[in-house]
C-alpha cells in the first residue's frame, strides 16, 4: 500500500525552480513573464501569485512531499539547469502570447527508467508486507541514480500565455507546455503515471 500511495504522490510532480534571467526592456506582457521567473528563481510563492491568474496552478511544493528528500535536492539542482530568453510578444486587445526560448535538461526520461526499475524492486519484495522506510529507500536508490547521469539538453520556443485581470494587469494563464518546461521534462514521468493510474490508490489525508 505504502509503495502505490508514493508512487500516486509522484503523480503530479512539480518542483520550484530557479532561471537564470535576461535583463532588457520590455512591454507589461513580457515583463510579467520575467517577473515570475524571477521570482520562481527566489522560490518566492507569494510573489510567484502575483504573476498568475490561478496562484496555486505553478509551484506547489505539496504535491511532491512522497519522494526522499535527498531525490528532491536532486530534481531542484537539475530545474534549476537552464537558459532562457523572451523574444517577442503577440497581443490581441486582453489576450497575449509571450514567445521564450528555453534549453533544459531532460530529466523525464530518466525519471520514466526509474519508476520502472521501481516498480520491478516493489514487485519482487512486495511492498505491502515491508515497511515505509524501505520503500523511501528503494525509491531514494532507483531515482538517485537514474539522475546521477549526464542529462540530454531540449531546446524549444515556448508561448506563455496570458491575460489582463479586473486591474488591467497581465497574468500569466498555466499550460502544460510551460509546465512541462518548468520541470525538465517532466510531463513523461507524469504521461507514464497516468497510464498506470488504475493501478495506483489515491494517497489518503
Amino acid at each position: 500500500m505504502r509503495a502505490k500511495k508514493h508512487l500516486a504522490l509522484l503523480l503530479s510532480s512539480c518542483l520550484c525552480l530557479s532561471l537564470t534571467l535576461t535583463s532588457c526592456t520590455k512591454s507589461n506582457s513580457e515583463k510579467t513573464v520575467q517577473q515570475f521567473l524571477e521570482a520562481y528563481q527566489k522560490n518566492d510563492q507569494t510573489q510567484m501569485a502575483l504573476y498568475l491568474n490561478e496562484p496555486d496552478s505553478l509551484g506547489n511544493l505539496k504535491i511532491i512531499q512522497g519522494l526522499p528528500k535527498s531525490v528532491l535536492d536532486q530534481y531542484q539542482r537539475i530545474f534549476t539547469d537552464f537558459t532562457f530568453a523572451i523574444e517577442r510578444e503577440e497581443v490581441n486587445n486582453d489576450i497575449a502570447s509571450v514567445y521564450v526560448k528555453m534549453t533544459y535538461k531532460d530529466a523525464g526520461t530518466p525519471s520514466v527508467e526509474a519508476l520502472h526499475a521501481y516498480q520491478d524492486l516493489a514487485v519482487m519484495l512486495d511492498t505491502d508486507a515491508i515497511g515505509e522506510s524501505d520503500v523511501l529507500s528503494m525509491l531514494e536508490e532507483t531515482f538517485s541514480e537514474a539522475l546521477s547521469h549526464e542529462l540530454e539538453p531540449i531546446e524549444e520556443i515556448l508561448v506563455v500565455p496570458l491575460s489582463k485581470d479586473t486591474s488591467g494587469n497581465w497574468r500569466i494563464i498555466p499550460s502544460v507546455e510551460f509546465q512541462n518546461a518548468l520541470t525538465a521534462n517532466m510531463g513523461l514521468m507524469i504521461a507514464e503515471l497516468d497510464y498506470y493510474n488504475t493501478d495506483i490508490e489515491a494517497p489518503q489525508d
